[in-house]
C-alpha cells in the first residue's frame, strides 16, 4: 500500500509562552524523527510567527506552505524595464513528490486564510496568495504525480470549494474538517483529523488503478508516556516532555 504520513496542523499550543514554544518544537522534533512526509501550518502554528518554523524547516522538518512568499529583491530601473518585476520567493517548500510502491505521491501544503489571519505581522515582510489563485501549481503538480494530496486548515466549505475548483486534487486532508468520516466532492476525497492532543495521524493511501479514487486509513497512534510500553515513539515523547519541563523552569 502506498503510504503518506502527514501532520496537517493545530498541534502547537494556543498560547505562546517560552514553554509553549518548547512544546511546539518538541512536536516538530517528533515529526522529524518519525520521518513524517509533510507538515502543514495551521492557526496555532502561525500564531508563533514564521521564524520558529523556518528554523524547524532548516533542521529537517518537512514544512510545506506553497502560498507564503518573501518579496523579490528590488532591481535597477533598467532591469525592471527589461525583465519585469522581481519574482517573489517561497518561504517554505511548496510541495513534494515521492515514489512509493510504484506510485508517485504528490503533496501540496497551504497556509489557509484562517491560518494567515492568525499570523500577526505588520512589517510587510511576507506576501500571501490565496490557494484558489494557484491554478498553475495544481496543474503542474498533477501532471508530475499519480495521486495529489492537499494539506492545511481548510473548513468544510473551503475544502469543498477547493475540490470543485481543482478536480485534479485526489485528497484534501484538513485539521479544520469537523469529522473524520470521509466524504467526496466529485472524485476528491475530503478527510478530517479532528482529534488532537496526544495522537499522531497517519494517512495511508491506495490510489485505485482505474481512476482517481483512493482508499485511505486514518490511523491514530496514542502518544501517551503514561502507557507502560517500551517503543521508539514513547521514548521520543518522553524526551520531548523532558524538554518542555525544562523550558517551563527557566
Amino acid at each position: 500500500m502506498a503510504n503518506l504520513t502527514v501532520e496537517v496542523g493545530n498541534f502547537a499550543p494556543a498560547s505562546h509562552t517560552p514553554k509553549d514554544s518548547a512544546t511546539a518544537l518538541a512536536f516538530a522534533d517528533f515529526y522529524r524523527s518519525a520521518k513524517y512526509d509533510a507538515v502543514a501550518l495551521s492557526s496555532r502554528e502561525t500564531g508563533f510567527g514564521f521564524d520558529l518554523w523556518r528554523q524547524a524547516a532548516s533542521d529537517g522538518l518537512p514544512v510545506l506552505a506553497a502560498n507564503v512568499f518573501r518579496p523579490g529583491e528590488k532591481r535597477s530601473f533598467l532591469a525592471r524595464m527589461l525583465g519585469g518585476k522581481p519574482k517573489d520567493e517561497p518561504v517554505f517548500q511548496p510541495c513534494l513528490i515521492r515514489e512509493d510502491r510504484g506510485q508517485k505521491l504528490g503533496v501540496i501544503g497551504f497556509v489557509s486564510p484562517s491560518a494567515w489571519a492568525a499570523f500577526k505581522d505588520s512589517t510587510g515582510a511576507f506576501i500571501y496568495q490565496s490557494p484558489y489563485e494557484m491554478d498553475d501549481l495544481f496543474r503542474r503538480s498533477a501532471k508530475r504525480c499519480d495521486h495529489l494530496t492537499v494539506i492545511g486548515e481548510f473548513s468544510d466549505q473551503e475544502a469543498d470549494s477547493l475540490a470543485r475548483a481543482f478536480p485534479e486534487i485526489d485528497m484534501i486532508v484538513s485539521s479544520a474538517i469537523r469529522t473524520d468520516a470521509p466524504r467526496t466532492v466529485g472524485e476528491t476525497v475530503l478527510v478530517g483529523t479532528v482529534i488532537r492532543g496526544s495522537n499522531a495521524n497517519f494517512v495511508d493511501l491506495l490510489p485505485a488503478a482505474s481512476d482517481t479514487a483512493a482508499f485511505y486509513q486514518n490511523t491514530r497512534a496514542v502518544l501517551d508516556a503514561s502507557v507502560p510500553e517500551d517503543s521508539t515513539i514513547l521514548q521520543m515523547l518522553s524526551s520531548a516532555k523532558q524538554r518542555i519541563s525544562q523550558a517551563g523552569q527557566k
